[in-house]
């Protein structure tokens, strides 16, 4: 999984993966989750886009408590 930006202007945005799923960015921080390896590296490919992966709940850190 990744989570994917769009860094262009729109406030709204939307785009069709290859396997036809429609990612939509929109808010403040026009932030998407894709899950799928073959439209992540198409977004990678198609510039406009900022890619971050390995965003998994179960890969967050957990520090220990200091007392």
């Amino acid at each position: 999984m990744a989570k994917v930006r769009y860094d262009g202007p729109e406030t709204y945005y939307t785009v069709q993966g290859t396997t036809g799923i429609v990612y939509q960015f929109t808010g403040r921080d026009k932030v998407s989750e894709v899950r799928i390896q073959e439209d992540i590296e198409m977004l990678k490919s198609k510039g406009g886009f900022t890619v971050i992966e390995g965003i998994e709940l179960g890969n967050l850190k957990k520090d220990k408590k200091v007392k």
